[in-house]
């Protein structure tokens, strides 16, 4: 399977045997059960070198504690659930509460679920074989707190959501901001695909822009900037090929997101093919991919990039990757420069 950032992983869980315990006690007791619950942990460690820190910069390596991520899931009855997550990275991430949210409904029941909280909002599938995020998700991933519906029978998924955003508009500050997603899912382990596409109508609340926004002072913009995209991922004999592209709809204002002292129109799009195999006697996975961005320098992104990576499943899953990144330019007001990475990961799930 592709790796996955923490919140697109469903984090293998262990048993709390106490609260279990406790549970049997109770009944013998008369007393009210405690709660049911879950916990999950992943652990990611990384050290990486790169040739062109910045492209223009110098040669730079780190050993670095890239993920600490704690879950914990708890039923509430048969119609409602609880999960919390709290994340850490020891480069850009302080200790936070990574998601909380509760989700109403019942899959058995109804094709219906509601979710209240922080989460991550899935415009995107986000997919990669690779050790480092895809660009699509440098772009267009971002959490808020938000409502989100969602409906799901027979493979066919869909989802609409609202929230209010980080960034006030011209129109003032109000839950006006959502966005909606629409896919279907086919086949098994063995073979099977998936295609979906999702719309959002602020690209300005997504985690990359809204960032870029706010470390240059930019606390409102003008009209809001929708942006669609469209992922497709199909897996048989061993092979795994994804594709995913998202773009803005119109250009922001120079003075917001410029490119080439314009309203810059960013996009972003990640191809990716991968091979699953046996190596020793443990799963592995070689992958390549291709990605490209399009006037998305004032974001900090890398023009295209070439990328290597190769995984195998032991106590842990290691991964390595290498990748060739190519900025943008001297016209587009980039370096015209090109860097050369490798990086090696160690991530554990409890």
């Amino acid at each position: 399977m592709p790796y996955r950032p923490f919140h697109r992983l469903v984090a293998s869980t262990i048993t709390a045997g106490l609260v279990f315990s406790s549970v049997a006690a109770a009944s013998e007791t008369g007393l009210p059960a405690p709660i049911p619950f879950t916990l999950g942990a992943l652990v990611e460690v990384e050290a990486f070198r790169t040739n062109h820190d910045g492209f223009g910069g110098d040669a730079a390596s780190d050993l670095t504690l890239a993920t600490l991520a704690l879950s914990l899931d708890a039923p509430l009855g048969d119609w409602a659930a609880l999960h919390l997550s709290s994340l850490y990275g020891q480069r850009d991430t302080p200790l936070e509460i990574d998601e909380a949210t509760l989700t109403l409904g019942n899959p058995a029941h109804s094709p219906f679920s509601l979710t209240l909280g922080q989460i991550y909002l899935p415009f995107g599938r986000f997919d990669t074989h690779l050790v480092s995020d895809p660009f699509t998700l440098e772009l267009g991933g971002g959490r808020e707190t938000a409502a989100l519906l969602a409906w799901e029978r027979d493979g066919l998924q869909a989802a609409v959501w609202l929230f209010n955003g980080d960034l006030d508009e011209a129109g003032g500050n109000s839950f006006d901001n959502g966005g909606a997603r629409l896919g279907y899912a086919q086949g098994d382990e063995a073979q099977g695909g998936f295609l979906g596409a999702g719309y959002t109508n602020d690209l300005a609340d997504s985690d990359g822009i809204g960032g870029a926004l706010e470390e240059a002072g930019i606390g409102r913009v003008g009209d809001a900037v929708a942006g669609p995209g469209l992922d497709v991922a199909f897996h048989a004999a061993g092979f795994h090929w994804i594709g995913e592209y998202l773009t803005a709809l119109d250009g922001f204002q120079p003075e917001e997101l410029a490119h080439r002292n314009r309203g810059a129109k960013p996009a972003a799009w990640n191809l990716e093919a991968g091979y699953a195999f046996d190596l020793a006697g443990y799963a592995a996975t070689a992958a390549i991919g291709h990605q490209q961005t399009r006037q998305a320098l004032a974001l900090g992104l890398p023009a295209s990039r070439w990328a290597l990576g190769l995984s195998l499943a032991l106590t842990g899953q290691i991964g390595l990757g290498w990748a060739r990144d190519s900025d943008y330019g001297r016209a587009d007001g980039g370096s015209g420069g090109h860097s050369h990475s490798l990086t090696a990961q160690l991530a554990v799930e409890l």
